[in-house]
């Protein structure tokens, strides 16, 4: 029995054998941003897998770990080659548009899937030639080194060809589009499944296995990357995203979700609150202001200290998202919205650890201003009144940095909104 280790994003981070208390494999993904959260960096985009090397798979881990093998991905996230911890490519891995693999081995000189005297008989004339297919570890010149290196993927004789993700040796799990594919060591032989987080991806068929969860009757078991997997991709097995071939990123969702203040329904106002979805990860994260004693509905009539939260879970629990019954009052998309909306909240344990200028009193800041001042500073556009609050557009901007201005460089920078309080935040 082996078991794996996800992080948050649902990406496996390590693996350990049922019994051991060292890991058989640990990898590392990127986490381009300056929020820190890696939202910049596509969710599935991994640098580097070090695994304990020195025993048999199904033998105890020594808390070692020997091999490290890097990744490189092309712009769909298919990794498509590995190198070894001196530079030197191992395997590379192509695709059918529905994710079928390919393998190939610096052995396999004439790239038919297969080891025979022919890649010997190949390598050699090109060697002697000093023509550029013989330099296998890409360093510019035919050497030894060169030789060395087909020498030991040849004599290693790991067949490849359509269906082989990867060899026994290497044993990757992760091929086209990132997806994390089915099978261990020579089940890897095979590798007709990949798990997507929501559903798994039969490549064989080129379908899914069951229907998108969220809505059974949207799309068929066809439907991947919008009908058009070649320049598409979906890393939650849901949301199918268009990765295009512009080489640009896909654009964030941002909404402003309200529902009846609980407590309070009576007086016709609601709680907001801000949604944003990442097109690059899918991930998606909510961003609230909310009291540190949340005792409704005596915050109406006591407020006290509320603080900047990204996932908050009375807002939608992991375990029930959307279980409030929010309504979308807003949506805006654009690129970068989710990388700003990050740098307008906390992350302190409890309200109390957040700095001073991120506390405010709930006379003076609301959740709806909160939530509005996010959509002005990270489109630029003012917007309507989310959630009826009171005073909205009254001159009253309860703007989300320290000193009521938007954050440098974000649309909203520079405007002079209009207000009628100078320094609102508790101190």
């Amino acid at each position: 029995m082996y078991h794996f280790c996800y992080d948050d994003k649902w990406r496996i981070v390590g693996t350990w054998r049922g019994t051991d208390t060292d890991p058989k494999e640990l990898f590392i993904y990127h986490a381009a941003g300056v929020a820190g959260y890696g939202g910049s960096s596509y969710i599935d985009s991994v640098v580097l897998r070090d695994r304990d090397n020195s025993a048999k798979w199904s033998q105890a881990a020594d808390g070692t770990l020997e091999t490290r093998h890097y990744y490189a991905q092309n712009w769909r996230a298919d990794v498509s080659a590995i190198f070894d911890n001196s530079g030197a490519v191992i395997e590379w891995q192509k695709y059918s548009a529905y994710g079928v693999p390919f393998l190939l081995t610096p052995g396999d000189h004439n790239k038919n899937g297969g080891i025979s005297a022919a890649d010997q008989s190949a390598f050699n004339a090109d060697f002697t030639a000093n023509s550029p297919r013989a330099d296998l570890n890409r360093d510019g010149v035919v050497n030894s080194a060169d030789q060395a290196l087909f020498t030991a993927s040849y004599n290693a004789a790991a067949v490849g060809g359509r269906w082989k993700l990867s060899s026994v040796g290497v044993a990757n799990r992760k091929g086209y589009a990132g997806y994390e594919h089915e099978g261990f060591g020579n089940d890897l032989a095979v590798p007709e499944l990949a798990h997507v987080r929501h559903r798994v991806l039969h490549f064989g068929l080129g379908r899914w296995t069951r229907r998108e969860p969220v809505d059974a009757r949207s799309g068929t078991l066809y439907l991947n990357g919008r009908d058009q997997p070649v320049r598409a991709g979906g890393s939650a097995g849901a949301v199918r995203l268009m990765l295009g071939v512009t080489h640009s990123p896909p654009d964030d969702e941002l909404q402003v979700i309200c529902y009846p203040l609980p407590g309070a329904a009576w007086l016709g106002v609601e709680h907001c609150y801000v949604r944003c979805c990442s097109g690059v990860s899918d991930v998606c994260h909510t961003y609230s202001l909310w009291p540190e004693r949340p005792d409704f509905p005596d915050v109406i009539f006591n407020p006290g200290i509320a603080c900047r939260r990204r996932d908050n879970p009375m807002e939608e629990p992991p375990d029930r998202p959307g279980s409030s019954g929010g309504t979308v009052r807003r949506t805006e998309t654009g690129r970068g919205l989710c990388e700003c909306a990050d740098s307008h909240v906390g992350r302190g344990d409890t309200c109390l650890n957040d700095p001073p200028s991120w506390r405010y009193h709930l006379l003076t800041c609301n959740s709806n201003w909160f939530a509005g001042s996010i959509m002005q500073c990270c489109t630029g556009d003012r917007g309507g009144n989310p959630g009826n609050a009171p005073g909205w557009g009254a001159g009253r901007c309860c703007n989300t940095m320290g000193d009521f201005n938007c954050q440098v460089g974000s649309p909203g920078a520079g405007q002079k909104y209009n207000r009628d309080c100078t320094h609102i935040a508790y101190q």
